[in-house]
């Protein structure tokens, strides 16, 4: 199942509008970062979502939901936080944030903590 399918099956599903190319685009320029093909599928079907349980992250102008605003945010203030990656969701629980790499491994990455690989991929950690 693929991660646009998926997203549409969970209850109280929410997106805002498609992100285009050129947006996403100019999101991985300025982390200095290329998103993963699975994550460029989530924003340009439907730019940022949410779900019960999930916020997540995407390429829209909201502040608390763009990528880039949170990721920024996150690299200042946590010291084990991989610049390869970028934030997919802030979990709003003791300032644990789930991260993505360009290959699409999801980790759970915490203020003072190593990240941890929860999934290999973002469809595989929200089908959990």
């Amino acid at each position: 199942m693929s991660i646009i399918e998926l997203l549409k099956t969970k209850e109280g599903f929410v997106a805002l509008s498609s992100a285009t190319k050129e947006q996403i685009k100019e999101a991985e320029e300025t982390l200095n970062v290329p998103f993963s093909k699975e994550y460029k599928d989530y924003v340009a079907s439907f730019g940022a979502a949410s779900f019960i349980g999930h916020e997540l992250t995407g390429v829209c102008k909201s502040p608390r939901l763009n990528v880039v605003a949170v990721t920024e945010r996150v690299r200042q203030n946590y010291a084990e936080f991989d610049m390869e990656t970028y934030v997919i969701e802030e979990t709003a629980y003791d300032g644990i944030v789930i991260v993505q790499s360009k290959n699409g491994t999801v980790y759970r990455v915490s203020p003072d903590e190593k990240p941890v690989k929860v999934a290999d991929s973002m469809t595989e950690y929200l089908s959990e």
